[in-house]
């Protein structure tokens, strides 16, 4: 059994590398994967420790996001200082001769990539995310997902998948597997005042059967909100919902027709590569 480090910077693929972890572990044993956030015993030296784990270490994988330089606010990268950790990591592994595998799912330039969730199968690395790369309200690293300059939304997200040998570490080109896009600014939650988008996406591989599944908001039924003069806020994250007024209390009911779809984040699937 090969024992694997895991390198990367938390700030960048800390959720991808978790994901990633978790499941070499269940390929491999927990005493075959090492990763920083939970191995590292308190009180030790980090170089120290690096060191010593690598001496029985057969494999680093760098796993590299959009931000792995680290560019920081003078205009240089946080991997140009000799004392940054991930330097540190890749830098020992090569001077030990340990084979160092850059793992990088996708270069995609545009777009935000949220909630991934992996797979592993007969030593292939199967993995889909959500991807904004579409998103029609126009891309800004600065903006939430499907936000234009003004605040309205629109629908944004997709969800690729993509897949790598354990081996060889290349990720093919990611495959776009929904068919709809869906806004998930709909303000569905605290009696319709707040979105909620969470990591409801999950992929499982059995040899060459692939299969991905997901929430999404294709089926959302927009609409007014009463207590709102119109669309007040501009923003057409709205779903459709029934209230009366009372007048003498000044206040609006809650919603009496939760089930006429202005809940619906409805399952869809697909086969995946």
């Amino acid at each position: 059994m090969p024992t694997i480090l895991l390198s990367y910077r938390r700030d960048d693929t800390g959720a991808i590398a978790g994901r990633i972890f978790d499941r070499l572990v269940g390929h491999y044993g927990a005493d075959q994967v090492f990763m920083d956030i939970d191995s590292i015993p308190f009180g030790l030296d980090f170089r120290e420790h690096i060191q010593e784990t690598l001496k029985r270490c057969d494999v680093l994988l760098a796993i590299v996001g959009k931000n792995w330089a680290a560019p920081d606010e003078k205009g240089g990268f946080r991997i140009a200082e000799e004392n940054d950790w991930v330097r540190i990591e890749v830098e020992a592994a090569l001077a030990k001769k340990i084979p160092v595998i850059p793992v990088l799912i996708d270069n995609e330039a545009t777009g935000h990539q949220l909630f991934p969730d992996i797979a592993v199968s007969g030593g292939v690395l199967h993995a889909l995310w959500w991807d904004s790369r579409n998103d029609v309200a126009g891309y800004s690293p600065a903006r939430p997902v499907g936000n234009d300059a003004t605040g309205h939304t629109a629908p944004s997200l997709d969800v690729y998948a993509s897949t790598a040998s354990a081996a060889a570490g290349a990720w093919s080109p990611a495959v776009k597997l929904t068919d709809v896009q869906s806004n998930p600014n709909y303000e569905q939650f605290a009696d319709r005042t707040i979105p909620f988008a969470g990591d409801y996406l999950w992929i499982s591989a059995v040899g060459s059967s692939v299969f991905g599944v997901w929430t999404d908001w294709r089926n959302t039924q927009p609409g007014p909100d009463p207590r709102e003069s119109g669309d007040a806020d501009a923003d057409a994250a709205d779903v459709i919902q029934c209230r009366t007024f009372d007048s003498a209390s000044g206040s609006w009911s809650g919603d009496t027709c939760p089930h006429a779809g202005g809940l619906d984040q409805n399952i869809y699937g697909d086969q995946a590569p």
